[in-house]
């Protein structure tokens, strides 16, 4: 049992942690980093083009862990487009590279990492695919960029092929090269494969807070919030601090999971004070979208701890509040009509779902489809 779940003798909720239910769940953008040398960009004699790779190297450098999806989607609080927002768990936050791996590159090959990258960040995967063709160097990064490529493209197949031919070309494996197998073999379901590049990644170097949350991430996307639990737990016991996203990632593990997710994602945010970390609106996206199956009362009650903590709603929380009010499984319900999600709830949950949407409208925030559909719906039903 993991020492998080004993250390704070939660007891009632202890024995959910022990009946996993797969569930694939859609969940965050990757992370990487590759190692950029000053020579790079001295030897660059245009302008011009010193800016596009200075902002080349911006995006290698600085990575959005996404953490909020919802039907929408998990740290910083900017808003992304909601279509994103819905293949993740989380708004982005921002973590710097500190490390590099891999060995010196060519210039050929900083040539070609350049393009993946550019490539990637378009999301234009026919163009990163025929960049790196048949690449069969040793150079990690040139990996990596095409399976970060892949990843924001949503080739995990690809990414995935990428991976393979990486450890069979490479002699020594980065780090960033591991945080992408882990996320992008769960995206392929795969957790067997997932378990392994872990142990591997264990093996080759110490936890940190990158690799946590890959770990977790991957642990969402399978709906298992016992290995959540547990790397968090790890996270401590190797002295890697514990960060507010890591904490939202894992309650997003709950999402779908077993027939009351609420209680194993309440069980996680009361972790957040007990490390010393404050919710923010992604932490509670995270908790109220497992309320899908818990009462009435408690979904305004985490609504209003929200409200007391001057935590704005952004369109993602709007979403999943409405969701939950109205006990719909994104999922399930996402293109569902207002009528049919409205259908068999009672009055005080359609009352609430028209107070909230008054609210959210009053406050200039701008309603997703479905928040639009159900408003809709509820004035043609005289609420």
């Amino acid at each position: 049992m993991p020492y998080t779940l004993k250390r704070f003798q939660c007891y009632p909720i202890i024995s959910i942690f022990h009946q996993l239910r797969h569930w694939n769940v859609h969940f965050f953008l990757p992370f990487l980093y590759f190692p950029t040398r000053s020579s790079t960009l001295r030897d660059m004699a245009s302008a011009s083009f010193q800016k596009r790779c200075v902002r080349v190297c911006c995006f290698l450098w600085l990575v959005d862990i996404q953490l909020h999806t919802p039907s929408c989607g998990f740290g910083r609080t900017r808003q992304q487009p909601l279509s994103e927002l819905r293949e993740r768990t989380g708004l982005a936050i921002r973590v710097s590279a500190t490390g590099a791996d891999g060995p010196v590159l060519s210039k050929e090959e900083r040539k070609l990492l350049r393009q993946i990258a550019i490539a990637g960040e378009k999301r234009d995967w026919p163009s990163a695919e025929s960049y790196f063709g048949t690449y069969a160097g040793s150079g990690t990064q040139i990996y990596g960029a095409a399976m970060h490529a892949a990843f924001r493209c949503r080739e995990y197949k690809k990414g995935a092929k990428v991976y393979d031919q990486c450890r069979q070309n490479c002699e020594i494996v980065s780090q960033p090269i591991f945080n992408l197998g882990i996320r992008i073999f769960a995206k392929l379901g795969d957790t067997t494969r997932v378990q392994q590049i872990w142990d591997d990644a264990l093996k080759a170097y110490p936890l940190d807070d990158i690799l946590a949350s890959a770990r977790i991430s991957a642990a969402a996307e399978a709906g298992n919030v016992t290995m959540a639990a547990e790397t968090l737990d790890k996270m401590k016991d190797c002295n890697v601090s514990v960060q507010t996203h890591h904490v939202n990632s894992a309650m997003r593990a709950c999402w779908g999971w077993n027939d009351r997710p609420h209680k194993a994602a309440k069980y996680l945010f009361d972790l957040l004070p007990k490390f010393e970390l404050s919710p923010t609106v992604v932490s509670f996206t995270a908790l109220i979208g497992t309320y899908n199956t818990a009462s009435l009362h408690k979904i305004l009650s985490a609504y209003d701890e929200m409200k007391a903590l001057h935590i704005k709603p952004d369109t993602v929380f709007a979403e999943t509040y409405i969701f939950s009010l109205l006990q719909a499984d994104k999922k399930v319900h996402l293109r569902a009509s207002g009528t049919e999600l409205l259908r068999d709830n009672s009055i005080d949950r359609l009352q609430a779902a028209r107070d909230a949407l008054t609210e959210f409208k009053e406050a200039g925030l701008h309603l997703s489809r479905v928040c639009a559909k159900v408003d809709r719906a509820l004035k043609s039903t005289g609420f």
